[in-house]
């Protein structure tokens, strides 16, 4: 279960590979049935024969919640780092005298 607009996005690729065999990877948000949610990245991929006709797709759903607060993790400790504020510091632009 995802929003309508995550769903919109996996069925176009889906049907995509299924006619083309261009393989996907889309970043989304997943709903789980207790009414929860996280971010999740959906990859799928074309199965063919010997022939190279496609017979069938496959995929997989990768829960990414531990990589997003790690990312909200490391931007926290960048924002109070003082290395990096004064890095900040000294990137802004200074006025032309």
């Amino acid at each position: 279960m995802m929003p309508p607009q995550d769903y919109a996005k996996v069925t176009a690729a889906i049907a995509q590979c299924a006619q083309t065999g261009q393989p996907y990877r889309l970043d989304v948000t997943h709903y789980t049935p207790d009414g929860g949610q996280f971010p999740a990245s959906i990859l799928g991929q074309a199965d063919y024969d010997s022939s190279g006709r496609i017979v069938s797709l496959s995929g997989t759903l990768q829960d990414l919640s531990e990589r997003e607060q790690a990312r909200q993790r490391l931007e926290a400790l960048a924002d109070n780092s003082p290395v990096a504020r004064s890095t900040a510091l000294k990137a802004q632009p200074r006025p032309c005298a």
